[in-house]
């Protein structure tokens, strides 16, 4: 995985309800940015693990997404500013 991979969207049909990005420095990430002020929420555990659900078996991929998914800010007065501000912080932290 590069550093950070942003997870695609389809935006011809639908509006994405989140920015959602994978990154194996996930937890110092969010750090480093609720230290500048930005808040993010990490991604939702494996849905195979999650009590309501709860199955057993082998699943990678949610299991990678849990482990290294992250929601950066989004919504829509989201200033031109707000998002420069935001991308230089993530791109401040992977080259510190």
């Amino acid at each position: 995985m590069s550093l950070i991979f942003i997870i695609p969207n389809d935006t011809i049909f639908t509006v994405p309800w989140f920015i959602e990005v994978k990154t194996n420095r996930r937890d110092e990430l969010k750090l480093f940015l609720s230290s500048k002020g930005i808040q993010t929420r990490i991604m939702y555990p494996p849905l195979n693990e999650q009590k309501a659900i709860n199955v057993n078996g082998h699943f990678p991929v949610s299991k990678n997404i849990g482990k290294t998914g992250l929601w950066l800010p989004s919504h829509v007065q989201l200033t031109d500013e707000e998002i420069n501000y935001i991308t230089d912080n993530i791109i401040m932290f992977f080259n510190k």
